[in-house]
């Protein structure tokens, strides 16, 4: 079976390594990033300071149950890492350049 690439799109795959597929995604600024539920739990895609599992404030998507979405659009480059709020050793990084 053939996986489909969808552009911009990460999706959330579990609690399980590698948790977000993919765990690392590049984008340009302005470019809208969406976060697909495929996973049978609620997760987050929560942003933190660099290293840490301290949110920064930055986006949150609070409780995001199975089969739903969530859509962020960063205008600044840079590196921003996130990590499941309910799940911390979910983690990963959008990159923005």
């Amino acid at each position: 079976m053939k996986q489909t690439i969808k552009e911009n799109t990460v999706d959330i795959v579990g609690i399980e390594s590698p948790f977000f597929s993919p765990n690392i995604i590049n984008v340009l600024p302005r470019q809208t990033i969406t976060f697909d539920n495929i996973d049978g739990n609620q997760h987050t895609i929560t942003s933190v300071k660099a290293g840490t599992i301290e949110p920064d404030g930055k986006f949150d998507s609070k409780l995001l149950a199975p089969g739903k979405k969530f859509e962020i659009t960063l205008n600044e480059k840079g590196t921003y890492e996130y990590f499941c709020a309910v799940h911390p050793p979910m983690r990963g990084k959008i990159i923005i350049s």
